[in-house]
């Protein structure tokens, strides 16, 4: 969704905010629009007028600070960047907004959906989300039962932040190692709302419903998620990382060589026994190595045909930058073979190859010999911590080549959507354009073009 005309509507020049709009989501319920901003969230009817606006920033805060607790250091106004925006759907009819900010080391509550100005959380959770404007946060709302949901967070460790005062390198990371990249959160209406899923358990030696990286490696092996999407029992993050550790905050202020990377867990695994990342590449000769946006879908009959099957797909964005220019690609994987290359790294792990463990994460697998035990059962969550033996990163990667390539662009989102034979993408750019991609047999494509200002956003639609 392009944020220009949003913007002009409803934040106006005065504010100084523009170019500020994170998220946009639609209810197809009641057919309005919610848009979270820099220290704003806005209500918009189907016609995109302002029906009621929050105010959440700018708020006394400070880096230091833990959470709001800040005895002995002084606060200063500070912005708070709207990380996390979703309807949460619930079989009892009382729905409700998920809001995640920046500020108080990234907080959670919840919203009225009628009036986003009441708040349904007594307290504020924090200490959940990235707590700046550029590092990376994603979210996933999962029906685990009939009657719970749960909420999976994707959040990378601020190095913005912490290679911004170099007095406080230690200070600031003494705060915010404990914050898992990942982690399962509840979704309850009492106070242990947003706590992680399970803690870990001593007595059953289990851990908890979070997945840590190691903290010596925690501020050099920075994860920037992009985007999470379920699929039947499983949940996907797409994210991009250094493919090197970064030494200190001199390597991680210039460009750094990157590798995409597409991860699993099992729904029901409540302690991530399951997860598994394995590379995920677009291009050959050309790599386009970061990951930007990516959806998935049931393509439509023509594309079935050329790819031989009739689940999934997923149509990914990357980028490439050399001397000072940026080249994207649209590329698509079946879910199937990613899910075939995940079996074929665990077989590799469990044949005792140390290669596949996952050595930057708390509890990584210790990839021993156990025989063939992958593969017997129908799916990936067969049988979780017998078949697993810990967080595994894989080596052993997809690679496809580009369906379409656009020099000097910077594709930044995509919808998709089918039609009984063809499977079409809005692909949205830095600049404000929108391109219309038909695929069919062969790969064609329309482009529409909106007034060039601010670059186009996720979009998110939620069925209630």
């Amino acid at each position: 969704m392009s944020s220009y005309k949003v913007e002009t509507r409803i934040l106006k020049d005065e504010n100084g905010l523009n170019g500020s709009i994170t998220h946009f989501v639609h209810d197809n319920l009641t057919n309005v629009f919610y848009v979270g901003a820099v220290n704003r969230i806005f209500k918009l009817s189907q016609l995109l007028e302002v029906q009621q606006q929050l105010v959440t920033g700018p708020e006394p805060d400070n880096q230091l600070c833990a959470g709001s607790a800040c005895d002995g250091k002084t606060k200063v106004l500070t912005d708070n960047f709207n990380k996390i925006l979703m309807i949460e759907t619930k079989t009892n009819g009382n729905d409700r907004l998920v809001i995640c900010g920046s500020i108080f080391q990234g907080f959670c509550e919840f919203r009225d959906l009628q009036n986003i100005s009441k708040k349904l959380s007594m307290r504020m959770h924090t200490s959940l989300v990235a707590n700046s404007k550029s590092d990376s946060t994603v979210g996933l709302i999962v029906k685990r039962n009939l009657n719970e949901n749960i909420l999976f967070i994707g959040a990378s460790y601020p190095i913005s932040q912490h290679c911004k005062d170099e007095d406080n390198h230690n200070k600031f990371f003494l705060i915010r190692r404990d914050i898992p990249a990942l982690s399962m959160r509840k979704l309850t209406s009492d106070d242990d709302a947003f706590s992680l899923y399970k803690e870990a358990s001593f007595i059953e030696q289990q851990p908890p419903s979070a997945l840590r990286i190691i903290h010596d490696k925690i501020n050099k092996y920075i994860i920037d998620f992009v985007s999470a999407f379920s699929i039947e029992e499983y949940t996907y993050f797409l994210s991009y990382q250094p493919s090197d550790l970064i030494q200190n905050c001199e390597t991680n202020a210039g460009h750094k060589p990157s590798q995409s990377r597409i991860s699993l867990t099992c729904n029901r695994d409540t302690h991530f026994y399951s997860y598994i990342d394995i590379p995920l590449t677009c291009g050959n000769y050309k790599n386009y190595d970061i990951v930007r946006a990516g959806k998935t879908i049931i393509p439509g009959r023509n594309l079935q045909t050329k790819l031989g099957i009739k689940s999934e797909i997923l149509v990914a964005l990357f980028e490439n930058r050399h001397n000072g220019k940026t080249d994207s690609a649209v590329c698509i994987y079946t879910i199937d073979e990613i899910q075939r290359k995940m079996k074929t790294n665990l077989q590799k792990c469990q044949n005792g190859s140390e290669a596949m463990k996952g050595a930057h994460f708390d509890d990584g697998a210790t990839c021993t010999h156990q025989g063939s035990v992958i593969g017997s059962g129908p799916t990936l969550c067969t049988t979780i911590k017998s078949f697993y033996g810990g967080r595994i990163s894989g080596v052993i990667g997809v690679q496809v080549q580009p369906a379409i390539v656009f020099k000097s662009t910077v594709l930044t989102s995509v919808t998709l959507t089918t039609t009984s034979n063809v499977t079409v993408a809005f692909l949205g750019t830095s600049n404000g354009h929108l391109k219309k991609v038909t695929f069919l047999c062969s790969f064609m494509f329309n482009i529409a073009n909106f007034t060039p200002k601010f670059k186009v956003i996720q979009f998110q639609l939620f069925g209630r």
